[in-house]
């Protein structure tokens, strides 16, 4: 069955994981649209 609550480290490794999504994404989506903006 599943926990009714995640441990320290599951929720500390979920955080991590999805801060560090984040900011590929942000990343990735902002250089790409620079790329876009100079070959303009």
């Amino acid at each position: 069955m599943i926990e009714k609550y995640l441990s320290i480290q599951d929720v500390i490794a979920i955080g991590v994981l999805i801060g560090v999504a984040i900011k590929l994404i942000q990343f990735y989506y902002f250089d790409k649209k620079n790329k876009h903006r100079r070959k303009k």
